[in-house]
């Protein structure tokens, strides 16, 4: 994997009344959302697809769920990025698997992820979907 992360390409997506938005409480009490839309996802040239939802943050890598890789009957290769916040620095035990293929559920906007990170589970909580 290459400094800048992970390559996508992808048309422009907009937004309908079915979006929902993970928040995020700051110290001032003010609400940081990152927006949640559903999506069908499938590896490319593969004949699963499955329905999920997907958070889109733009400054983030890729990254998805193992139970999504099970889902989807694909195996991705192990490796240890380091993971950095503001807070600590630490390598974490990840797969990366490559060209997955994410659409909206009409399939009018596709988006082709090159690179994408598994981690066992992911920490967003049901309850913060709003």
């Amino acid at each position: 994997m290459d400094k800048t992360g992970p390559r996508a390409t992808t048309t422009r997506p907009t937004q309908s009344s079915s979006d929902h938005f993970c928040g995020l409480a700051t110290m001032e009490g003010s609400v940081t959302a990152l927006p949640i839309i559903a999506v069908k996802i499938k590896v490319r040239g593969g004949p699963l697809c499955t329905e999920t939802y997907a958070l889109l943050d733009n400054g983030s890598n890729s990254v998805c769920s193992a139970s999504l890789l099970e889902c989807l009957g694909i195996n991705g290769k192990k490796m240890k990025p380091k993971l950095t916040t503001m807070h600590s620095s630490k390598d974490v035990d990840s797969l990366i698997v490559t060209a997955l293929v994410v659409t909206d559920r009409d399939k009018n906007v596709v988006i082709t992820l090159l690179e994408v990170l598994s981690r066992q589970a992911l920490p967003i909580a049901k309850d913060k979907i709003t």
